[in-house]
């Protein structure tokens, strides 16, 4: 029983907060058993009342109007609380691993941060910091690392560097209120921010988590287990490689909010299995979507930037295969992807352009929920056709296709039925690209930016890179 003396709300509601516009927010909190709750909120000025449940919990479902404030809400009970400068916008909920979490400032130091820094000056943009935490059920609240935050120079410095820059953009072009969520985790994989019931349906996972919530109930006997299975190889033990802790701890005790949408940035811990990403990505989506109870929530996301040397041999690519997995969830309806294979650093994981990654993801957002008429895509890769042993390939969104550096685009590989690849040369062809290898006669398979770092220039005439593909499905 959750019986307080006095009035009080979810972690979620605090000073500054931001609510989804044109929307239904349940609005909840605690206090004494069977307590009559007032709430009054300052756009209508009329009163609504709740009343706690037998364990001290009330909630309301508050409709909001379109953007604007700042508002105040009133909650009377046993005491009083008042809740100010609120304001009514959209809300986006971030998440990910640390690339969606490198701050600004801090340990992440964005290209030129201090400037950026400096200039943070838009009250209009709030961040709600989720903190780390691990679960092996379902939390009912979330816990904060802080709340409610306006953004200033004061406090942007270690607000996510993606998450502002996307919101800065969204909120330039639109001028309505945004406000960030951000749930990331630096250094785990997709598996700890799936639910249980993402798993049940993969048969591949479904033991797992089985022996999960039935063998073992605390971490105690997870680190236990482990211990005794792990070889002198073997990494330390850590809560948040479990799989669902933290959608357990960090995304399923937000289900309750009204949000836009999903973004996305995370990838780097799951490289080498690609294959299986494939499967948990798109079942992590529609995961979290149920969890919201809204299936059409838009999710849009970060395809994994190049990263260490650049190398001329045609080997395989780990990081290619996982960007690749993350593209293939666009057949979901109400994805959107933003390329950075050209942003990347070979030496550093943690690339210092965040503010172009963020302006990417706001275009994606702009087009698809805002519907403005901008581009929002590089090329993407459409279809093949095979002709007098050249293949030509179509793509969407290529509208003068070009080359950022003014040569034949490069990047491209070719190979026959016996599988062996050989560097391709190409040119464009209206929007098209043509593709040849005097080594290959009879062509079977095309792959593009087909490498951990690749060497590859192909853009459309909005400067937008062309993401890698393969158009083979040939195994791994």
């Amino acid at each position: 029983m959750r019986a307080k003396a006095e009035i009080s709300l979810s972690a979620l509601f605090s000073d500054n907060m931001i609510l989804q516009q044109k929307s239904i927010v349940k609005i909840w909190g605690y206090g004494n058993v069977s307590e009559k709750v007032g709430i009054n909120a300052s756009w209508n000025n009329e009163t609504y009342f709740s009343t706690t449940d037998t364990d001290g919990v009330w909630e309301y479902n508050l409709a909001t109007p379109l953007y604007g404030g700042p508002y105040t809400i009133k909650l009377t009970g046993a005491s009083t609380l008042t809740l100010k400068n609120i304001l009514i916008g959209d809300v986006w909920l971030c998440s990910g691993q640390s690339n969606m979490e490198m701050p600004i400032g801090g340990w992440g130091k964005v290209l030129n941060y201090e400037m950026e820094i400096a200039n943070a000056n838009y009250d209009q943009i709030r961040y709600f910091n989720v903190n780390h935490y691990t679960s092996n059920q379902p939390l009912q609240d979330v816990k904060y690392f802080k709340q409610w935050q306006v953004c200033s120079p004061k406090t942007a410095e270690e607000f996510s560097a993606v998450a502002y820059f996307f919101a800065r953009e969204v909120y330039n072009k639109t001028k309505i209120p945004i406000g960030i969520i951000n749930a990331s985790y630096q250094g785990t994989a997709i598996q700890a921010w799936m639910g249980r019931d993402a798993f049940i349906a993969n048969a591949k996972m479904k033991r797992i988590t089985d022996s999960i919530f039935t063998d073992y109930k605390t971490w105690e006997q997870m680190k236990n287990a482990y211990d005794s299975a792990k070889t002198s190889n073997s990494p330390p033990f850590r809560p948040q490689d479990t799989p669902t802790v933290l959608y357990n701890a960090m995304i399923y005790p937000l289900k309750k909010c009204s949000i836009k949408g999903f973004l996305w940035y995370q990838g780097e811990n799951n490289v080498g299995g690609a294959r299986l990403y494939e499967e948990y990505f798109k079942a992590m989506i529609n995961n979290w979507r149920q969890t919201f109870n809204h299936q059409n929530l838009p999710f849009y996301f970060v395809q994994l930037a190049n990263y260490k040397q650049k190398t001329t041999d045609i080997d395989r690519s780990y990081w290619a295969e996982l960007r690749e997995a993350q593209a293939k969830a666009l057949s979901l309806p109400f994805t959107g992807m933003a390329i950075a294979i050209d942003i990347g650093e070979a030496d550093n994981v943690h690339p210092k352009n965040k503010q172009e990654v963020g302006r990417r993801l706001a275009l994606v957002a702009l087009s698809k929920s805002y519907k403005r008429n901008i581009s929002y895509s590089g090329p993407i890769f459409k279809k093949v056709k095979r002709k007098n042993g050249s293949v030509i390939l179509f793509f969407k969104h290529a509208k003068r296709l070009r080359t950022n550096d003014g040569a034949s685009p490069k990047g491209f590989i070719i190979a026959g039925n016996d599988k062996k690849f050989v560097h391709a040369s190409a040119r464009i062809s209206g929007n098209r690209v043509v593709i040849s290898s005097r080594k290959i006669s009879k062509p079977v398979s095309v792959r593009y930016g087909w490498g951990d770092n690749p060497d590859c220039n192909l853009y459309n005439k909005y400067d937008l890179p062309a993401a890698p593909f393969k158009t083979d499905s040939w195994d791994y």
